[in-house]
């Protein structure tokens, strides 16, 4: 079991950094274009968790991914709602 790798990839914090952000912008162009409480902002995080799992190295970033999704869900639920 892998949690931290001996030889730290550098191009594994741009992975998380850029899927998780490619998230964010999807997730936010998907609650403009639906009225609704931004139903597909789940589905788009779990796909951004999953993607960072597979493209990095070790067990670290996958569950930094899915800590940092969640966050980003329950976020993006609260200001859309406040919004309206």
């Amino acid at each position: 079991m892998r949690i931290f790798h001996a030889s730290h990839r550098w191009i594994d914090p741009l992975i998380f950094l850029s899927v998780l952000g490619a998230a964010v912008l999807l997730s936010m162009a998907l609650a403009s274009i639906n009225d609704d409480n931004n139903p597909f902002a789940m589905a788009v995080f779990i796909l951004a968790v999953v993607l960072v799992a597979s493209a990095t190295d070790g067990y670290a970033w996958g569950i930094a991914a899915s800590l940092a999704g969640t966050f980003c869900v329950n976020l993006s639920s609260r200001v859309f709602l406040s919004l309206h």
